[in-house]
Order: C-alpha cells, then structure tokens, then sequence
C-alpha cells in the first residue's frame, strides 16, 4: 500500500499556512510505502512525444547537465529542498526520509507519461529509473 504526499503537505510556512506550489526544483508526486521507502514519480509528463528536461548541477569542476530519472538529478533536487528547509522545516525532514530511503534502497523513481488517441486518453507509459 501506498499513500500519496501531497505537496501541500510538504510546503508550508512557518505558521503552517499553505504556500503556492514551487514549479521547479521538486518531484512532481511523491508517494510513501509502508514500509518505509518512496515511490517517487520523478516527472510526469502530458504525452508520451514530452521529452525530459536537463539541469545544470554543481560539480567539483564546474557544472555538469545531469538529465531526469538520473541519480544526479535527484540528488540536485534533495539539495534544493535541503536548502528552502531553512525556510520551511517540512521540506527539510522530507528531504532527510528520501535520503535515508535511497541509502536503503527504499526509493523507485519513475517517469509517467499520457498517451492520447484522437483527442482521447489511451492510458498511460510507465518507466522505471535505476538511481541506485
């Protein structure tokens, strides 16, 4: 069983008051496991033509590209939520599960995308990322 994270839940002010959701810099679903892990859709996208993005990441030389479902990727957006945890404390401890999670080997990301026929929905492609 899985139960959703709804990123109100996660991004809050310090007095507990709902902020506008932060477009980049974050997972598009989270999902918690009972036993402890995260499924984590790292990008859901509206069809399955919608290429992933890229990101510029601090490397000791410089910046590097790290694209999305990688391991570098994800660890760029634990970075950032690490560092709006100064600001809202949920992000932070969230930020602190999917670490302890992926060191266990607790956290799936996936990439969801739509698939449309004339106009319609025609279900769904579903991809796994190895981030280990």
């Amino acid at each position: 069983m899985v139960t959703r994270i709804p990123r109100h839940e996660f991004r809050t002010d310090n007095a507990g008051e709902l902020m506008a959701p932060i477009r980049h810099d974050q997972f598009d679903k989270l999902w918690r496991r009972e036993d402890g892990g995260f499924l984590v859709v790292v990008e859901a996208k509206s069809t399955v033509d919608t290429r992933l993005w890229k990101r510029d990441v601090p490397t000791p030389d410089g910046k590097r590209a790290a694209m999305q479902g990688t391991r570098k990727y994800f660890m760029d957006i634990l970075a950032h939520m690490r560092s709006r945890g100064r600001d809202f404390p949920s992000e932070r401890v969230l930020a602190r599960e999917l670490t302890t999670a992926l060191a266990r080997g607790k956290v799936h990301c996936i990439l969801v995308k739509g698939k449309v026929d004339g106009g319609q929905s025609a279900g769904y492609e579903k991809q796994q990322f190895d981030i280990d």
